[in-house]
């Protein structure tokens, strides 16, 4: 039943080692729906044009269907995968949220069938997608996540009849307002309303009822006066449609995992971790946890934050607005007692964007640095609130990802609302001040990984399961040395899996080994005869050292080939935000 779902625990028993939430669910920052259609967009490159939803989700084959746009354009599957590969490979478990899943473009554009197959995951295996709802089912998230009641969005209305829900709709490239979504007519309320009724009761699926909801939307959007007259049912979204359904099949079959926030099963364990508050029952508790979570994590960056514009405003095209953007960050934060920080998205964005002079080239550039700082957050306090570690694969160069890695914080700038460490972080030290813990590995090791077939990514696994699982066992309790150590293991894994079999190639590397061989044998018996063959007996050793180290020297040259590809190009940020780690001397001393 397309209803029914499975529940999935937070800690999950692989080969009888139990991993908690910190090592075994992962939450991947750049695969927030608004970064999926980024990558989306940048790996076309305006290759196609995808701006009309209505032939991107139709279920009509053409060259903008999002099934022929995958196919004609491979690079899309082989990023995608390179990055949920990667992150496979740290956590077993990979965290989706509800705006991943219903909005997200490639989880929606691939399907849960195709995930599973990048995964190398086979019928057997337990689920490796775990998708975290705040619902008892997949179809009431969905209508959570797609629809409002008129007095939700204006709450001076009284209005309760339903209407589509004010959101950023990264898949379709749509952003519905809130006047947008009060500014449509009575027929349509009253359908919507009608309908919902009906899929509460069973007589109608919910992700029917949502389709038709963006179809008349999406109709309706662009004419001058909007009258009572709704429009046929004419598919516009069907493929859409068809995903939702797979999505909630797979998690009915169990083939995807899920978890209700809502239960307190869940979330009481996590509230147990966080500083509780007196005289708040756990429910209440739960909704506020996250906004007292964003506050502080949030508060934790200003130094860096404040920093990047002070930057920026030195250059006189922006020193003017540098006040501006740092009110906005003040405005997002919001304020212990009077104002509540801003946690939709939507919202901030819109203050952020008040704050920016969009003529200016520089500007744009600060202000996109603002919006992932803003993601950045707002991921971080989810992956907290959810228990679970957060990490990025491929962040830009440019990215507030990369600034926030590489920028040295004090010991001080890492407060807490109870005096201790909230993010807890893996650290780094240097000296006085330490870097947020990231692993770096070659931006090849992600190519390769995505470039693998779904067979040979589950012959991989297969092949280097002990390292796989040495990697995963990299808890907060290890040291910074032995987990770096345990990550160029894993690189030099793939490395390895990279190398191609050639008869010409391997044929030339037998004559060199050949030659070599011979080479040292005669440096062997000049060394023995003619350079020390007036040295004693006892002084033999510095023969033997000699023809060892002639010996080592094809060993050493690999080595040096292989650190320097480890290490050139552009990196792979795992930024791994630990919420129950916590820098300790010893752990320090370690690290260094």
């Amino acid at each position: 039943m397309p209803g029914k779902t499975q529940n999935y625990p937070s800690h999950h028993n692989i080969d009888n080692h139990t991993v908690g939430a910190s090592s075994g669910r992962v939450l991947i920052e750049n695969l927030d729906s608004v970064m999926q259609r980024k990558l989306w967009d940048e790996t076309l490159h305006g290759r196609v044009d995808t701006s009309n939803p209505a032939l991107l989700w139709n279920d009509t084959p053409s060259f903008w269907s999002c099934t022929s746009i995958v196919h004609n354009n491979p690079r899309l599957v082989e990023r995608f995968a390179g990055i949920l590969r990667t992150s496979f490979l740290y956590c077993p478990q990979i965290l989706l949220t509800d705006a991943e899943l219903f909005d997200g473009i490639f989880f929606l554009a691939l399907g849960p069938q195709a995930i599973n197959e990048i995964l190398g995951k086979s019928l057997a295996d337990p689920p490796s997608l775990i998708f975290s709802g705040r619902g008892n089912t997949f179809e009431h998230c969905l209508r959570l996540f797609t629809l409002r009641r008129i007095n939700e969005i204006k709450p001076e209305c009284k209005d309760t009849r339903y209407t589509v829900r004010p959101l950023e709709l990264s898949s379709m490239g749509l952003t519905i307002t809130d006047d947008d979504a009060v500014s449509l007519n009575d027929s349509f309320y009253n359908e919507l309303t009608s309908r919902v009724d009906a899929a509460c009761q069973g007589a109608r699926g919910i992700i029917d009822v949502v389709i038709w909801a963006y179809e008349q939307y999406w109709s309706l959007q662009g004419h001058t006066a909007l009258n009572d007259v709704l429009v046929q049912s004419n598919d516009n979204f069907g493929f859409l449609a068809q995903r939702w359904k797979e999505w909630s099949n797979a998690i009915a079959a169990g083939r995807v995992g899920y978890e209700n926030q809502e239960n307190p099963d869940f979330y009481k364990p996590i509230l147990g971790k966080h500083p509780s508050t007196d005289n708040v029952q756990p429910k209440e508790a739960w909704s506020q946890d996250f906004e007292t979570i964003f506050r502080e994590i949030a508060k934790s960056s200003v130094p860096i934050i404040n920093s990047i514009i002070t930057r920026a405003s030195k250059n006189s095209a922006v020193s003017d607005q540098a006040e501006n953007y740092q009110q906005a960050v003040k405005d997002i934060i919001g304020d212990n007692d009077r104002k509540k920080p801003i946690i939709k998205r939507t919202t901030a964005f819109n203050r952020i964007d008040e704050a920016c002079n969009e003529r200016d080239i520089c500007t744009n550039n600060l202000r996109n640095i603002l919006r992932d700082w803003y993601q950045f957050m707002y991921q971080r306090t989810l992956a907290f609130h959810l228990d679970a570690v957060l990490i990025a694969v491929n962040a830009p160069r440019n990215s507030y990802e990369q600034i926030v890695t590489h920028t040295p914080i004090t010991q001080s700038d890492h407060r807490t609302r109870d005096g201790d460490h909230l993010s807890k972080s893996t650290i780094a030290s240097t000296s006085k001040t330490h870097r947020v813990g990231a692993l770096v590995l070659d931006e090849h090791v992600t190519s390769v990984l995505g470039n693998m077939s779904a067979s040979a990514f589950g012959l991989f696994c297969y092949q280097t399961r002990t390292v796989i699982n040495q990697w995963r066992k990299c808890d907060a309790s290890v040291s910074i040395h032995k987990l770096k150590a345990r990550t160029k293991d894993m690189a030099y894994s793939v490395y390895e899996a990279d190398k191609e079999q050639d008869r010409r190639q391997e044929g030339l590397t037998i004559w060199k080994s050949f030659m070599f061989a011979a080479v040292l044998s005669i440096i062997a018996a000049m060394c023995d005869n003619v350079w020390f063959g007036n040295f004693q007996s006892n002084q033999i050793w510095i023969v033997v050292l000699v023809s060892w180290f002639v010996s080592m020297i094809p060993n050493f040259i690999e080595i040096i080939n292989w650190e320097r590809g480890v290490h050139k190009g552009a990196k792979t940020v795992i930024y791994m935000d630990r919420p129950d780690f916590e820098t300790t001397p010893s752990s320090e001393e370690e690290g260094r």
